[in-house]
């Protein structure tokens, strides 16, 4: 429910689970429109209804980005603006990774992150990553490879192991 991998063809049983679906969006999401309007003709009197209001925008800001969300059909009225709720501040990198971004004039960073671990990888997908680095010699390669005695960076300059990175 909510949601789905529904085709282009749809299911008896797809349709019924889009009708299950429109049920349950107007049961739990309707009481808190009808509020929020509430709230808002508090500080406007005219406010027009929140339904209303969906009906006739223009634009929706979605608070998500693109290349790790999940996929989903979208418009040209629908702008992604994900990370806008994190804060802007940095902290300078420590010594030894700006002494590694400085290697060459561009780096890639490889990381599977937390869940997908690279030494679980099979070999030929190794094997094609160590030849990709050696392909681009003006590019750091930083690869996040838990099991530090594989000594995959073995032969391969710019090729740099770390177990963790910032």
């Amino acid at each position: 429910m909510f949601g789905g991998n529904m085709g282009e063809e749809m299911t008896f049983t797809d349709r019924f689970n889009n009708f299950l679906t429109l049920l349950a969006t107007n049961y739990y999401f309707n009481p808190y429109l009808s509020k929020f309007t509430e709230l808002m003709r508090q500080y406007d009197p005219n406010m027009p209804e929140t339904e209303e209001l969906f009906s006739q925008n223009s634009l929706v800001f979605m608070n998500s980005e693109p290349l790790v969300d999940f996929p989903r059909t979208t418009s040209a009225r629908i702008i992604d603006i994900g990370g806008i709720s994190v804060a802007h501040g940095h902290k300078q990198l420590n010594h030894e990774w700006s002494a590694i971004f400085d290697l060459r004039p561009k780096t890639v960073l490889m990381s599977f992150g937390s869940f997908a671990k690279a030494f679980a990888m099979p070999e030929e997908y190794k094997n094609t990553i160590r030849d990709t680095a050696r392909t681009f010699p003006n590019v750091t390669f930083i690869w996040k490879y838990e099991k530090p005695e594989h000594n995959m960076s073995a032969g391969v300059e710019n090729l740099i192991e770390s177990t963790w990175v910032p």
